[in-house]
């Protein structure tokens, strides 16, 4: 019932949005863009703040169409201000297939959606209290550390980054 109160209201579904708040795990990024889960503090639409709000967003930062637009390196605890476009958690319900709406439910996702431009407001941002940003913030850095000792032109990058640390996102990268 908790999960379900924190689910982005109807209303406030395909508007733009503006929003503060911080990258909450490890991003999932390759050349076409990022998805990440955010940590909302404050949303603002039309002006004026948003009380009845999700806490934990799940967003995909992708270049517009046809655009040369670079995405920037998305890394856990870092604090921004986005503009954003979000919907409700919805997955079709095809057997056998990966079940988006239960995922997010399990993730505590009230709503994802797509950045339509951001503003970093500080590189990092992790206290001491918090264990689990600064877990996957050694993530990211042991990610990185990997894939700067591999060759460029290494087709089992991904497979090498799965084994070590359970980041499966790169395998389906590789040709």
């Amino acid at each position: 019932e908790n999960r379900l109160n924190h689910i982005l209201a109807s209303d406030l579904e395909g508007v733009d949005l503006a929003i503060e708040g911080r990258v909450a795990a490890l991003p999932q990024a390759n050349a076409s863009g990022a998805k990440f889960a955010f940590d909302v503090d404050d949303a603002i639409s039309h002006g004026e703040s948003i009380k009845q709000f999700p806490r934990r967003i799940y967003l995909s930062w992708q270049p517009a169409w046809r655009s040369t637009q670079s995405i920037p390196e998305i890394i856990p605890g870092q604090r921004w201000k986005l503009k954003v476009k979000l919907k409700r958690p919805y997955g079709s319900l095809n057997p056998y297939t990966f079940d988006f709406e239960r995922w997010s439910f399990h993730q505590d996702f009230g709503a994802s959606g797509s950045v339509r431009s951001g503003e970093l407001l500080l590189a990092k941002e992790i206290g001491f209290a918090e264990f689990a940003l600064a877990m996957e913030l050694a993530r990211w850095n042991l990610r990185r550390k990997i894939q700067s000792i591999l060759p460029a032109d290494a087709h089992y990058g991904g497979v090498i980054v799965a084994l070590v640390m359970g980041d499966q996102n790169a395998i389906d990268q590789e040709d």
